[in-house]
């Protein structure tokens, strides 16, 4: 009869322990992880920060946790269009004409400035046009699909080179490898405040180029969940959330 008693309660007790675990269980869906890269130089800059402060909510709503990976810039493309990624977390919105795999975002993000920077302060060289004509050897960071279409129209080939990061174009400028450097602004016055190689060493924003909006583009796995995410960033901005991280991210 002890036996039984003791059986007994050892059920109880059993089940009063597990029976909270198993309901938390049901009523905590785990999240799914989505993946975005990007090119490392700007994960780790201004833009890097802004972006995943605003994509990271986004998707928190949408039911996922956000993993943003910095890669080199040709690479993130090779990673997105392969679906080794679920897509790229910021291009702009020509992007998809080279990359089918690929939708885009509608609703953008934000929008950037690609100026130009150099050594030789009395350049103006506001707009792709005014690179004609001026023998200029120009350099842009790998990838940047934007600036290697319109350079080609403005500038001789054999004068156009790319570099790997925002630091080896401002770099070579100081060493006078090249007349003109072609970057995302505000990473690259970011370095140019901040690090020590390059603040005060005579480097000047001499032009804006060209000024783009910059979107999130997803593979083609995950196209019904583009329009969710433009509709998410466009509540986001309505509620003062974009600007906000913006000041965060600073």
């Amino acid at each position: 009869m002890q036996i039984v008693q003791k059986c007994g309660m050892f059920l109880i007790s059993l089940f009063v322990v597990t029976a909270p675990m198993a309901a938390a269980s049901q009523t905590q869906t785990p999240k799914k992880e989505f993946t975005l890269s990007g090119g490392e130089a700007q994960k780790n800059g201004f833009s890097g920060r802004w972006l995943n402060l605003i994509y990271e909510e986004a998707f928190k709503r949408l039911g996922y946790d956000l993993k943003y990976v910095g890669v080199p810039l040709s690479r993130s493309g090779i990673l997105s269009d392969a679906g080794e990624t679920d897509g790229e977390i910021a291009r702009v919105p020509s992007y998809g004409e080279l990359h089918p795999n690929l939708i885009r975002v509608e609703e953008p993000s934000f929008s950037i400035r690609f100026s130009a920077y150099s050594t030789r302060k009395e350049l103006a060289l506001e707009g792709w046009q005014n690179l004609t004509g001026k023998d200029l050897n120009v350099d842009y960071v790998r990838g940047v699909n934007l600036i290697t279409s319109k350079l080609e129209h403005y500038v001789e080939p054999d004068r156009i080179n790319e570099v790997h990061s925002n630091v080896a174009g401002l770099a070579r400028l100081l060493l006078k490898r090249s007349d003109v450097f072609i970057s995302g602004e505000r990473n690259t016055d970011e370095l140019l405040a901040t690090n020590e190689a390059f603040r005060q060493k005579g480097i000047y924003k001499v032009g804006i180029i060209e000024e783009v909006s910059f979107h999130a583009w997803l593979h083609n796995e995950h196209a019904a969940l583009a329009p969710q995410l433009s509709k998410v960033l466009q509540e986001m901005k309505s509620e003062g959330l974009v600007a906000k991280f913006k000041i965060q991210a600073k």
